[in-house]
């Protein structure tokens, strides 16, 4: 397996840095920064979907809400065509504090 898809299989965790609800993007700082040099691009299309219901009682399925500090894990993906070169955040979920000091 190339390094390079070795990075796309592996899961990373991490803390939000920002995100902007309204421009749609933010970035993540890694845990591990010396496989991850700076802080990674996450776009919306990269946040995981929860179902809410709506107010006629309809499921809708909508991004997770990630805010500053909040404890993520994410894979590394491309950025898609007509964005920057650089690797972006993808499949970002929250992380529950208790369960991941539950898995070390």
């Amino acid at each position: 397996m190339s390094k390079e898809n070795e990075k796309k299989d592996h899961v990373y965790t991490g803390t939000v840095a920002w995100f902007n609800i309204k421009r749609k993007f933010g970035f993540i700082i890694p845990d591990d920064k010396e496989e991850n040099a700076g802080d990674l691009f996450v776009h919306s299309d990269g946040l995981t979907t929860e179902v809410i219901k709506t107010d006629n009682d309809e499921e809708k399925e909508v991004p997770i809400k990630i805010n500053k500090d909040d404890r993520v894990s994410y894979v590394i993906g491309e950025a898609e065509e007509n964005q920057h070169d650089k690797p972006v955040a993808l499949e970002v979920k929250k992380i529950d504090e208790g369960t991941e000091k539950d898995n070390e």
